[in-house]
């Protein structure tokens, strides 16, 4: 979900910047033996890259692809079909992000410009 994603980068970057925190290591432990959680670890602190920093995908996702063997699962559609209908890489994701970025639909800063609460409020069917 974009906005979890971009809240992630929001607060990543808020650390990083905090005077209190500067000139230290900020570190995000994640374990590759849990694959689901190391995957969506890989894939929201490559985002933070991406978002903050300007890598391309495939570099924000680099220092995790090397890990072997390979700790990510794909992800799959929200249905309990078995097996899953389609499967989406971490690289997908991030492509899609990037492409997103690209077309300026999270606006010029995504952090402070993409509205994060009424994304929020229109991804509860609840609301709709």
């Amino acid at each position: 979900n974009i906005a979890t994603v971009l809240a992630f980068c929001k607060e990543v970057h808020e650390k990083w910047e905090h005077p209190l925190l500067e000139n230290r290591a900020l570190v995000y432990y994640s374990s590759p033996a849990c694959q689901r959680v190391f995957t969506n670890t890989a894939v929201m602190l490559a985002a933070y890259l991406m978002v903050h920093h300007s890598y391309q995908p495939d570099e924000a996702l680099r220092p995790f692809a090397q890990i072997r063997p390979s700790p990510f699962l794909p992800y799959r559609d929200a249905t309990y079909m078995e097996p899953p209908s389609f499967e989406l890489y971490p690289i997908c994701c991030l492509r899609g992000l990037y492409r997103a970025m690209r077309l300026g639909w999270l606006g010029a800063q995504p952090v402070n410009d993409f509205d994060i609460e009424g994304y929020e409020a229109l991804d509860d069917p609840a609301n709709l």
